[in-house]
């Protein structure tokens, strides 16, 4: 019985090149449809479809009795095998799979930046894939379709004939599972009889790429006469061994030491590609001894060993006798047990072993000794399994890797394959793609239309319309976000199941938003703040502390940290609400060259070290969430000698990043990030929409900050990406008495007047402006002119109306104690401007 594209068919096995060829019309159709398939659905069916593999369950049940009698393993091996159905289509993993694979697992789905660079990338499947199964490890095959199911590619699975049943089983579990018709009508499981030249030929001419998993004569006969363009993924005969160095061993338990030998040879007796067929045992170790704890922990090994067929019988026969043999005239050793055989070869040079839980060891004095002796295998080598110490590893794997070996693990985890490893030297999703370029960079209108499309609160915000110019947005404000609270809400999602983080921001309005970045997402934003900080000038291995505040749904202390990762700092993660004696004795005892942290603490931190006298400096300040002020600065290099006071980042939990500093940035001039980022201005405001954030898209979100754009002009720095300047939030904008005064004009003035004191607020009464100062003695007359003619100064419209008598009469300075100002209870920050004027 096969299955073509949906359904069970009494056809039997594939005999005419029309039968081929009709097939494969019909699985084009199909491909053309599953490019279109939202990777979100094809991961939940795939999930769907392993749930229904848990075992005890039907299928788990069906195809353990089955497979007792069509395959040679042991019942406890086949049962082992199926047990990892299930974890195969784990949404989780497969997830992890594809964006360690493509660096972003979106990238099947859209085109997006892979890394720096202006161009966009969309991974396309190659269309129609046949699959050519082998027989040795019956999970395989099914390996192969998935792998074809999460590139998009229509697939048709070629069995083989010694696999035959639990491929078919597994196609009526995705049927039963996959309602929707996500993949069930998107493969074929097919047989014909090896050596069917005219249907093997058909399907070559026809299909779009070839996957062939087996022996070499196979995989030759599908590169002959190949037609030009069609990609032939040969996964051929491999070889694979392991190796023990004598100090890691004598350093070891060698029982413990047996143990993981034995679990990479007893896996599948051997009949995994990443099986090991030779152990290299470096000299000194005595091999007498360690083939006894070897053979005792094969022995006690979990899984049996499988029925033989007379060929097996034969190479394990003739292997029997070669070992005995050379141990009455070469000086080599044997050891057998009623499963298993262990051969000393003392004749150097890698050779295949008989499989079925035989090894044949080698010695080797050193590195290059190996690499003597498996080197006329270089084009076959596989995988090494290792017990090494570091310094030995590191010479191993250099070696052995140029030489031809393709995969490296420790020994007794070869056979489990760590997510994100290529396979043969090749990552196996991405040989199923091509990759697409849109060397246009991002297309924002694009994005805006796909997120109306897709995402229930832009669909109705613009009633399912496709906008034609940007000018037809509407924007959007943190009360909207807050309306549609992920706690009750999905309205500004996009459908489907996502790893990742929801965070939350209140800032000044202690309103809580809550904002869901994907695991990617929130990767990139890690990536685009550590180009901020090497733009600083944060070099590899700077040691730098992270006083920003972990927890409680907040985000900057994990997105410092990621970037930080990313620069290849040494980090500190005190995080900002160890107790502050604690936190000085920190940064006085390793001596950080760059702190990241709240304007608030960071100001706190320095007054209370100046007041203890600590022993502290600190080169260089990064600062978010508050603006710094020209008092601020002043104080922290009076106390930390800090030279440089830069920007962490300007964002937003939002919107993400959107603006960094360089070196040459100066004040509030920040660098756009261009390629994330689309801003505009309006009346004076930063208005945003982040092309990172697609899962939970933000478009045309009013920041209230007020910024302008800097003079179009190069950068020292030598970046492309714009440069604007941060005046604030908008809500620090003063509007009294017909005038527009800005909090940096205040600060200006405060600083002229020779006023420390960093931590201030501006509290407007009635038609009075009173600045509080904390911890400030009240300035005298003198100090209070100073501040009213630098502001005055500044501010065009004061100027313009001649209101320097409102100045003069209408604006107070209280001084208030260290602490007395109301923090935001969320964030701890003060706000800067309270309107408590009546209306």
């Amino acid at each position: 019985m096969s299955f073509h594209f949906g359904s069970f068919e009494n056809t039997g096995t594939m005999n005419t090149a029309q039968a081929a060829q009709k097939l494969v019309l019909l699985a084009r159709h199909r491909a053309h449809e599953f490019a279109a398939t939202p990777l979100a659905s094809i991961l939940d069916t795939i999930h769907a479809v392993g749930q229904l593999w848990r075992p005890g369950g039907r299928y788990y049940s069906l195809a353990l009795d089955a497979l007792d009698t069509e395959l040679s393993f042991s019942r406890e091996m086949t049962a082992f095998t199926l047990d990892l159905v299930t974890s195969l289509c784990d949404r989780s993993l497969l997830s992890r799979r594809l964006s360690a694979e493509f660096g972003d697992a979106a990238l099947v789905d859209e085109f997006k930046a892979r890394g720096p660079g202006v161009a966009r990338v969309k991974a396309v499947p190659h269309g129609v894939l046949l699959h050519v199964s082998a027989g040795n490890v019956f999970l395989g095959c099914i390996d192969s379709l998935l792998s074809g199911f999460l590139t998009k590619n229509a697939s048709i699975l070629k069995l083989s004939s010694r696999n035959q049943v639990f491929p078919r089983l597994f196609a009526e579990s995705i049927v039963e599972a996959d309602t929707k018709r996500v993949l069930a009508d998107k493969f074929a499981i097919v047989h014909w009889a090896g050596g069917l030249t005219e249907v093997e030929d058909a399907f070559k001419s026809s299909v779009d790429a070839i996957i062939a998993w087996g022996g070499d004569e196979m995989v030759k006969s599908y590169r002959k006469n190949l037609p030009p363009g069609i990609p032939l993924i040969e996964h051929g005969p491999k070889i694979s061994i392991q190796v023990v160095f004598k100090n890691a061993y004598e350093a070891a338990d060698p029982g413990r030491v047996a143990q993981l030998l034995a679990r990479d040879i007893m896996l599948w007796d051997q009949a995994a590609c990443a099986s090991p067929q030779n152990l290299f045992v470096q000299e000194g170790i005595d091999l007498a001894a360690l083939m006894a704890v070897l053979g005792a922990a094969l022995d006690a090994a979990p899984l049996a060993r499988g029925r033989l067929d007379e060929d097996e019988q034969v190479e394990l026969l003739k292997e029997r006798y070669r070992a005995r043999l050379t141990s009455l005239t070469e000086g080599g050793r044997y050891l057998e047990g009623s499963s298993w055989l262990l051969h000393y070869d003392p004749a150097p040079g890698l050779r295949p072993s008989a499989l079925n839980r035989s090894l044949i060891l080698k010695t080797f004095k050193t590195t290059q000794h190996i690499v003597e002796q498996i080197a006329p295998y270089s084009k076959v080598l596989q995988s090494c399994g290792y017990l090494a110490a570091s310094d030995e590893k590191d010479e191993l794997l250099a070696a052995l890797a140029v030489c031809g070996m393709q995969r490296f693990a420790p020994i007794g985890s070869v056979l489990e394959g760590a997510i994100g490893a290529p396979h043969d030297g090749r990552f196996a999703l991405m040989e199923l793609t091509r990759l697409v370029g849109d060397e246009a960079g991002s297309d924002v209108l694009h994005f805006i239309n796909e997120s109306i499309r897709t995402v229930p609160f832009y669909n109705r915000l613009y009633a399912g319309a496709q906008l034609t110019s940007l000018a037809q947005l509407k924007p959007i404000t943190g009360a909207d976000l807050s309306a549609e609270p992920l706690t009750t809400s999905n309205e500004l999602l996009r459908p489907g199941a996502y790893d990742g983080y929801i965070f939350s921001s209140g800032g000044t309005t202690g309103k809580p938003k809550f904002v869901f970045f994907t695991t990617a997402e929130f990767n990139r934003t890690g990536e685009l703040l550590a180009k901020g900080y090497a733009a600083q000038g944060l070099r590899r291995g700077d040691r730098c502390a992270n006083l920003f505040v972990a927890g409680n749904l907040w985000s900057s202390f994990m997105a410092i940290d990621r970037a930080l990762n990313v620069a290849g700092a040494v980090q500190l993660p005190i995080g900002g609400l160890a107790e502050p004696e604690l936190i000085l004795k920190y940064l006085e005892d390793f001596k950080p060259r760059v702190v990241f942290g709240l304007p608030s603490l960071l100001l706190s931190l320095a007054a209370l070290s100046r007041q203890k006298g600590a022993r502290i400096e600190v080169p260089v300040v990064c600062y978010a969430g508050e603006h710094l002020n020209q008092l601020g600065r002043a104080l922290l290099a009076d106390v930390w000698k800090t030279e440089q006071c830069f920007s962490a980042g300007y964002a937003s939990v939002d919107a993400g990043p959107i603006g960094y500093q360089c070196r040459f940035c100066t004040g509030r001039e920040h660098h756009l990030f261009s390629e994330d980022l689309h801003l505009e201005i309006i009346d004076s405001e930063a208005v945003v929409t982040s092309l990172a954030r697609k899962i939970n898209p933000v478009i045309h979100l009013r920041t209230g900050d007020q910024v302008e754009w800097a003079p179009a002009e190069s950068c020292g720095c030598g970046s492309n990406d714009p440069k604007f300047i941060l005046h604030g939030r908008t809500d620090g904008q003063i509007n009294i008495w017909s005038c527009r005064i800005q909090l940096e004009e205040i600060e200006s003035g405060l600083f002229l007047a020779g006023i420390r004191e960093p931590v201030f607020q501006v509290a407007l009464t009635d038609d009075t402006i009173t600045i509080y100062l904390e911890g400030a003695s009240i300035p005298g007359e003198h100090a209070a002119a100073i501040i009213r003619a630098s502001i005055y100064k500044s501010c065009k419209d004061l100027k313009l109306t001649h209101r320097l008598d409102h100045l003069d009469k209408r604006l107070v300075l209280q001084a208030v104690a260290p602490g007395a100002l109301p923090r935001v209870a969320r964030t701890g920050k003060v706000r800067s401007v309270v309107d408590a004027r009546k209306l």
